[in-house]
């Protein structure tokens, strides 16, 4: 079978600039407006096939974005050149649209079930195409290379893998591998990070050419009161932890209460500026739950801040 479907979407933005601010030239932000439309068409297939003990699942998919109308006039015409020439730049700061170009992104899938219908692998690959109509750059544009990986090893264990390869450099932007872990009141993933700092933005924000990340976990439920987790990150690059989380929680049918211990790495350039330092930020965090008039969202609503720990030269 075949699925297309076809849809078009209305997009505005109106900026008013009134009241006294302190800039230089206030006559300059004129009022404007932003508008334009764009759509999107998709169509995909899939084939399934059944043996003894495996059924195979098989789909191909394509999506297509192309613009259409847009209108513009006041401050979104007149900082139209400055703010996609340098969009950090102090006139751009409510210049938040962009123009919608013609885009293509084609996607390769396949799964396998087992007998009882549980999911042993997930596959697929995934390609982008942008099709430009500026004179200075290609006509076409390749997107990253992605493949996606998840294979269901026994009930309990999982390997993930999600990579992604840059045509232009001809190398690896981004590999992302875990093994995860669920039986027996244990829960535990350790996975491994890889980023390749290809634009200048990144290596700035990090130092480094490349980022290397650990990071793993380890939970368990003694019964169905008591539940204890650990976290640890490390940063493979610069050779620091990142990350320390140790706690407990204790539940009852009416009231739950827990206790964290959290170490958050911030790191900091050293006096000479070649290399990197840390400064641990240490919390401890008190969870305390009443139900049903209180909802657990996640974080605790208590806590109290160590001394800092300064960690390098």
């Amino acid at each position: 079978y075949l699925n297309l479907s076809y849809q078009t979407f209305l997009y505005g933005q109106l900026s008013n600039f009134t009241g006294k601010d302190e800039i230089s030239n206030p006559e300059d932000y004129n009022n404007g407006y932003f508008a334009k439309n764009y759509s999107v068409v998709q169509a995909d297939t899939s084939l399934t096939k059944a043996y003894t003990d495996i059924t195979h699942v098989v789909g191909l998919g394509a999506k297509y974005t192309f613009g259409g109308e847009k209108k513009k006039n006041g401050y979104y015409e007149d900082y139209r050149d400055t703010c996609e020439d340098n969009p950090n730049s102090i006139e751009c700061e409510f210049y938040s649209v962009s123009d919608t170009g013609k885009d293509l992104q084609v996607e390769f899938s396949q799964y396998l079930f087992d007998r009882d219908g549980t999911q042993r692998l997930y596959h697929k690959l995934s390609q982008s195409v942008v099709y430009n109509n500026d004179v200075d750059k290609k006509c076409e544009e390749y997107g990253d290379l992605e493949n996606e990986l998840s294979y269901q090893i026994t009930s309990g264990l999982n390997f993930y893998n999600n990579t992604f390869y840059n045509h232009d450099k001809d190398d690896l932007s981004r590999v992302y591998n875990r093994f995860t872990y669920k039986g027996y009141g244990f829960g535990t993933s350790i996975a491994y990070l890889y980023k390749n700092n290809f634009h200048e933005e990144d290596k700035i924000n990090t130092g480094e050419p490349y980022s290397k990340y650990l990071t793993s976990s380890l939970s368990y439920r003694y019964d169905q009161h008591y539940s204890y987790k650990i976290l640890y990150n490390y940063d493979l690059q610069t050779n620091m932890k990142k990350n320390l989380e140790v706690g407990f929680l204790y539940q009852k049918r009416c009231w739950d209460f827990g206790l964290r211990y959290v170490e958050n790495n911030r790191p900091v350039l050293s006096r000479d500026g070649d290399k990197y330092n840390s400064i641990y930020d240490r919390y401890v965090y008190f969870t305390i739950l009443l139900k049903p008039f209180m909802e657990s969202r996640g974080n605790s609503g208590l806590s109290y801040k160590l001394p800092e720990i300064y960690k390098g030269n």
